[in-house]
């Protein structure tokens, strides 16, 4: 299974990153002591998917799902 994961990014068409990224949003500060900490800053107003999207989507996660479940079980 070695390059799996550079196969299937080159199948879905994912660039390879300039810079690379251990996360998988920016990292927000704590504030210690406030009442919740745990409020989203933006509304997501993007439109849903189509159906070519929903089943790009599909394949991608299924592919990684499959690489986890058969090689790499740390990433479950």
């Amino acid at each position: 299974m070695d390059g799996y994961i550079q196969d299937v990014r080159t199948r879905f068409g994912h660039p390879d990153p300039i810079k690379p990224q251990h996360s998988p949003h920016k990292h927000r500060e704590i504030v210690y002591g406030a009442k919740a900490q745990l409020i989203a800053d933006e509304i997501d107003d993007s439109p849903p998917l189509d159906a070519t999207g929903v089943k790009k989507l599909q394949g991608i996660v299924g592919s990684i799902l499959y690489y986890a479940r058969a090689v790499d079980n740390k990433m479950l």
